[in-house]
């Protein structure tokens, strides 16, 4: 996945799998919320080294908020 697991923000991985990833150094947990009008549906990030967290999904629609 290289350079795609470089950069905060949302990327189409090359296998269609979506990421997102934000660094959040202070924080314990960061959640991924994912919006569809009023409806809202929140998972958990993995925690990674030097405060940065992620999140993988596959099938995400195209402009999907978060």
């Amino acid at each position: 996945m290289g350079s795609v697991r470089q950069r905060c923000g949302a990327h189409l991985a090359p296998d269609g799998t979506m990421e997102w990833r934000v660094w959040a150094p202070h924080a314990t947990s960061v959640d991924l919320v994912l919006i569809d009008g009023a409806d809202r549906q929140s998972e958990p990030m993995t925690a990674e080294a030097h405060g940065y967290f992620s999140a993988r999904r596959q099938r995400v629609p195209g402009g999907q908020r978060y």
